[in-house]
């Protein structure tokens, strides 16, 4: 029996095994239940993942994982609201964490983080998703081991203990901010002066009321190592900004630019330029009517849902990039079956064998009359769920 608990590692509520402990009446798992299982396995778990919870948990759940699994090195508790207490018994028990994302918490837990950081040099990622932290717990972060820091929907944010934990983390490679009230301008000009290893860049959801100068945005675009930016539902993206980004950064192969209304068909001619993009992502960007992509054909994956595409637009799409597997045109009205007639004639001389997929939900396509075959196109109707 000692053998079979050896091999549990991880800890997961989503599992179908949950069911059966389950208390259907109350709808959540019994807490004594989960004690005698820790009691067992806890010392062998090193990952926990409470990001999605089907059960309601006794307040003292995830209080008794971090006192009876003393081995953890992945914590995702994002699922599920804590106490203070909660951050205290990782605290004294957990020491070897390299991966920590905390959700909701009761009360301001900067001090509680920050003992948790201090007790944890080989962090390597930090999410807080809806936490309620200032940022000063980020200036305790290990500087010298931290690669990813994640700061999602925190209200409480503060933008002077945000900038000094760029500045003190320069060797980060990936750096997300989304719907924080405290971003502006400084994020971009901090960040792109501070952080010269960045790979993977989100800033996301700028608030309308933010400070900002015309030329901000053009701070990140001095980051050369950069292969991966979203830069979704911002209003200060602009065409210049996307002709400078691409015109020096020329390793990145991930673009998310939708809901940026700053965008217009002049923007999008700077694609052309980056023949390393592979993933473009465009969504909700009804300024745009044009893509030209005779002069780049490494997409893999495009995403262009609720546009103004033409049918041609994305015939010539199509037809320019040979490595393209998925192509998103869902809620796009003025789509069409001459789309899909010329997608079934042109992949069906491909010579590479890759097939195309195609979500075609909410446009004008009628599959009723579309009768061409193609064995390197797959045709479907309904969202494209990442």
């Amino acid at each position: 029996m000692k053998k079979s608990w050896y091999s549990v590692k991880r800890l997961d509520l989503r599992d179908s095994m949950w069911d059966s402990l389950a208390d259907r009446k109350r709808k959540g798992i019994r807490f004594c239940m989960l004690r005698k299982i820790l009691l067992r396995c806890g010392s062998y778990l090193n990952e926990v993942d409470l990001s999605f919870v089907p059960y309601r948990l006794h307040c003292n759940a995830v209080i008794v994982i971090g006192k009876l699994c003393h081995y953890l090195k992945v914590i995702n508790i994002t699922g599920v609201c804590i106490s203070r207490f909660t951050i205290r018994s990782f605290v004294n028990s957990c020491h070897n964490i390299r991966k920590l994302s905390v959700g909701e918490v009761t009360r301001l837990c900067d001090i509680d983080l920050k003992m948790l950081f201090e007790m944890n040099p080989k962090l390597q990622h930090f999410e807080a998703y809806r936490t309620p932290i200032t940022g000063r717990c980020l200036l305790h972060l290990p500087t010298d081991r931290i690669e990813e820091v994640v700061l999602d929907s925190c209200q409480y944010l503060e933008e002077y203990f945000a900038l000094e934990a760029i500045v003190r983390l320069q060797g980060m490679k990936a750096f997300t901010i989304n719907r924080c009230k405290c971003i502006s301008g400084n994020f971009f000009r901090f960040l792109g002066t501070q952080c010269k290893n960045l790979e993977t860049l989100k800033i996301c959801h700028i608030p309308s009321t933010s400070y900002f100068q015309s030329t901000d945005t053009f701070y990140i675009t001095q980051l050369s190592n950069l292969k991966a930016l979203t830069v979704s539902e911002n209003n200060v993206i602009t065409d210049e900004f996307l002709f400078s980004l691409l015109t020096t950064c020329h390793n990145l192969t991930y673009l998310d630019i939708s809901r940026c209304s700053g965008i217009s068909n002049h923007g999008m001619t700077a694609i052309t330029t980056v023949p390393s993009l592979e993933v473009l992502i465009m969504n909700d960007v009804p300024t745009v009517t044009k893509v030209h992509l005779s002069e780049a054909s490494n997409f893999k994956r495009i995403e262009c849902r609720n546009s103004k595409f033409m049918d041609s637009v994305i015939i010539n799409l199509i037809k320019f990039s040979p490595q393209l597997r998925v192509l998103d045109l869902s809620e796009s009205p003025s789509i069409t079956n001459r789309t899909l007639e010329e997608a079934a004639r042109i992949t069906a001389s491909r010579t590479n064998n890759i097939t195309l997929e195609i979500f075609v939900d909410g446009t004008s396509v009628d599959l009723r009359t579309f009768n061409n075959v193609s064995p390197f196109l797959q045709i479907v109707t309904f969202p494209l769920v990442l």
